[in-house]
Order: structure tokens, then sequence, then C-alpha cells
């Protein structure tokens, strides 16, 4: 079952345009939205969250044009785009039962579980947490009300390595009941560690749409000297960056050239020389 379907979306802009954007996510799989800021991630994600309206395309949730979502099928979908914003004073516990009227599915244990688990004092006032930990907030009330889709933007950004760890194991155990994620993040090896499926967008298109596993093994990634890329057949390259005279990057599809340090490109290789690489 697809969970989210986006096909032929267009947003415009005085200066930026989604461009006939489609993506899709299926029941249980998580899915990396990656590119640079300002490629479009974000403006995706709010139209998701019915935050930002559209004229063209179609985007359908629970195979439902989303417009027509009911006020049950809305809880089952869970959004984390920006720093949420709470009442400075207002203490956690006092938050939870707030929360706790808006959400039909709500659960306290859960919400007060994961606090727990991320160290948040439920007695602490929301202006009195740190980033990280507004991060792990938003994330606990996300888990928090029987969500069948996250849809996360940046969550992890301001968590230290340890925090970052607990947060991608936890969205593996969504994965693993039935639930799917659509994250996008700037720290794109979590997003190898754990999507089944990345999505490349890049000034407003959709450039790269593909499994994650086929996606690793579509291209080598080469760090050679002058003198081997003077004397190499050029054919092959897609795009090359050259640093300081020092050494030159490029990547090829796979298996087009037998060098000696050859080696599948990871993603972030695949992500920055596509964008700042250089065609020959």
């Amino acid at each position: 079952m697809k969970v989210v379907e986006i096909s032929n979306l267009n947003k415009h802009y005085k200066n930026f345009s989604l461009d006939n954007v489609s993506l899709s996510l299926n029941e249980g799989e998580i899915c990396g939205f990656i590119g640079e800021n300002g490629a479009g991630k974000s403006t995706t994600m709010k139209i998701l969250a019915g935050i930002t309206s559209f004229k063209e395309g179609v985007v359908h949730i629970f195979d439902k044009e989303i417009n027509k979502l009911t006020n049950e099928e809305r809880e089952k979908i869970s959004f984390i785009l920006d720093e949420l914003n709470f009442p400075e004073n207002i203490k956690l516990f006092q938050l939870e039962k707030v929360l706790k009227n808006i959400f039909k599915g709500w659960e306290s244990d859960t919400f007060y579980k994961y606090l727990t688990k991320f160290g948040v004092d439920k007695n602490k006032k929301c202006r009195e947490l740190s980033k990280g930990m507004k991060v792990k907030l938003n994330l606990s009330i996300a888990f928090s009300h029987h969500a069948k889709l996250f849809i996360l933007d940046e969550p992890t950004n301001g968590l230290d390595p340890i925090a970052r760890d607990e947060i991608l194991d936890i969205l593996h155990e969504i994965k693993n009941n039935g639930g799917s994620v659509l994250i996008s993040s700037h720290i794109v090896e979590d997003l190898e560690r754990i999507c089944d499926q990345i999505v490349f967008i890049h000034e407003g298109k959709i450039i790269l749409n593909s499994s994650k596993n086929e996606l690793l093994n579509m291209y080598d990634y080469f760090k050679v000297d002058n003198a081997t890329w003077e004397n190499l057949n050029k054919e092959f390259v897609i795009k090359y960056k050259r640093f300081n005279d020092d050494y030159i990057e490029f990547i090829t599809l796979s298996d087009k050239y037998d060098l000696e340090n050859k080696r599948r490109a990871n993603l972030s290789e695949i992500m920055i020389l596509i964008i700042r690489g250089k065609k020959l």
C-alpha cells in the first residue's frame, strides 16, 4: 500500500518553484529526502502537513486526496517540520494535559516513557529546554498518538551522536511495526543507515529516486592524482571536482573503470559531486 503518493506537484514562489515533483512512500518503509538548503524539501513536507497550499498536482495520503482526510486519519500522521512553538512558561507535564485533549489516540504513558528514555525532565518549562531537548520533546509527542505516518524534517538537528542513534533505533521500531517514515536530514550517513528509499531533490526538481541499495550500487567513486586524471579516458566520468591541484574526485556509473582505488560511492559523495561537481 502506498501511504504517500505525490504526482506532478508544482508550487510557484517569486524566486523558487517545485517543478513536477513526484514521489511515493510505501507502508513499512523509510524514505530519505535529501538535497541542499532551499532545494524544496521543507516546502514539499509543509504541503503534506497541510500548512502550504498547492494548485497543480496530486497529493494522496492513505490512498485519499489530502484535502479529504478525516480528523481520525489526520491523527495517524505525525509531523516534525520545524521547532514547535509552545508557551515558554508551560511545564512539560502541563503540556501533556493539553495534548491529551487534542489527540483522541493520545497515550500519556508512551509520552512519559519517551521523555524518560530521552532524559527530558517533565518538570522543566519549555523555555528551559536546550535545542536538542526540544527536538526530543517533539519526537516524544510524535510517537505518542498512534501515528502510522511520520513526516520528519531534520528531526535530529542539534542532537549529539548518542541521541541520534537512539532516534534511528526508534525509527527502525516504527518501520518494523508497519509505520512509514519520510525523513529529511543533512546528516546523510544517518539516512544511509536506516532508509529503504532515497529521493534527491535539487532546485525544486527530483533528480534521483531509487531504492537505497540500488543507488549505493549505481556509482563508483575515485580519488586520483593529476597524472592519473590526465591519462584517463574520461568518457564515463559523470561529475568531477578538483582540490587545489592536489587530487581529483569523480564518479562514474558502476564498473566503467578498473582503477586501483575503485569503490562504490556513498550517499554523501553522490550528493556533493552531483550538486557541486563539474561536467566535462
